[in-house]
């Protein structure tokens, strides 16, 4: 399937959008974001789509995205003025070198330092599920600014070297795992998080902590 039917914007009631190997789309349709009651979006093996829609923020019932196996390179800014959205997934990104998220020129001067790349997702518990960004380098700035993210998994992210420096800022985080890296030093800051319940490093699960 290369097109999905305008039509589909009609269905009001509709809650998941599976697009599961559609390797041909190259694009959503016009008025996708006025499917009000969507919860899930699946986007695994869509080889060819390159770019989600703009006005992401109009899908005001979603909670779950899943963008796998896929091209996709930027995050339009809207996704991150989605209220709702509880759990985001972000693997196999065989050409992304850089999570990036893509602002419109006018706020290119006002965005520096402040959350350039990850603004605060205040509701996301479930973070970028990052398997098999092979090419991933480095995490996004503002990374730590994630409050109420549980679990960070970094599986497979082959050129990704070190962690941030200030994970004691992840509040809420429960679960770490690291698998198939080049990743050799776990930040100091580690050892600060309070609520971290597991460590899996390779082939073993460190449970509970010592802080």
């Amino acid at each position: 399937m290369s097109v999905i039917h305008p039509s589909i914007t009609l269905l009001k009631k509709l809650v998941v959008l599976n697009l599961e190997f559609c390797t041909s789309l190259k694009k959503f349709p016009e008025g996708i974001n006025r499917l009000a009651s969507l919860q899930t979006l699946k986007l695994v093996g869509c080889l060819e789509l390159k770019e989600l829609p703009v006005n992401l923020e109009q899908l005001k019932s979603l909670r779950n995205l899943e963008i796998d196996a896929s091209v996709i390179k930027l995050l339009p800014t809207s996704i991150f003025l989605m209220e709702k959205l509880q759990s985001l997934y972000y693997g196999k990104l065989w050409s992304c070198t850089e999570l990036k998220v893509e602002f419109d020129s006018a706020l290119q001067e006002v965005v520096e330092d402040c959350r350039t790349f990850i603004p605060p997702l205040h509701s996301l518990r479930s973070l970028l599920n990052l398997e098999f960004c092979t090419s991933l380098k480095k995490l996004p700035k503002g990374i730590n600014d994630l409050a109420s993210v549980q679990t960070l998994e970094l599986v497979g992210c082959l050129k990704l070297g070190k962690l941030p420096d200030n994970l004691e800022q992840l509040k809420s985080l429960r679960n770490l795992r690291i698998e198939a890296s080049v990743i050799k030093n776990l930040p100091s800051s580690i050892f600060l998080l309070e609520n971290l319940e597991s460590v899996y490093c390779g082939k073993h699960w460190f449970y509970k902590l010592l802080l």
